[in-house]
């Protein structure tokens, strides 16, 4: 009852309702599960609490390609309600400090590339 009345009074929205032990819902319980919103599962089990609410935990989803809907869904959700453009400038690359010979190899002649000039390497046979 308190999260049926919780989500009425404007609380955000649950995701469904478990009824346990086959017991009938009250004609209260009834008028406030009238107010959910559309599609909100409504489920009765003859399970005691516990019991079943592990067993719920234990289900796992998983987004793939033989469950074409979800993942369309998914996606769309994710379309509709996150900004991708803020998102990609709150993530940022960290740039390693450490460098490799062929790292500094690279970026030496690339600045080289870059202003025209040539790498003249020392003479030695060691690589």
């Amino acid at each position: 009852i308190g999260a049926l009345a919780g989500y009425t009074s404007g609380t955000p929205p649950i995701a469904g309702v478990l009824l346990t032990l086959n017991e009938r819902p009250t004609a209260d319980i009834l008028t406030l599960a009238s107010k959910l919103a559309p599609g909100t599962p409504v489920v009765s089990v003859a399970g005691n609490s516990f019991p079943t609410a592990a067993e719920l935990f234990s289900l796992q989803s998983r987004l793939n390609s033989a469950t074409p809907r979800k993942l369309e869904t998914a996606l769309g959700l994710f379309e509709r309600h996150v900004d991708t453009a803020e998102l990609r400038g709150l993530l940022s690359v960290a740039r390693s400090e450490r460098v490799t010979p062929m790292m500094f190899e690279h970026e030496l002649l690339e600045r080289a590339r870059a202003e025209r000039r040539r790498v003249v390497p020392p003479e030695g046979g060691e690589e």
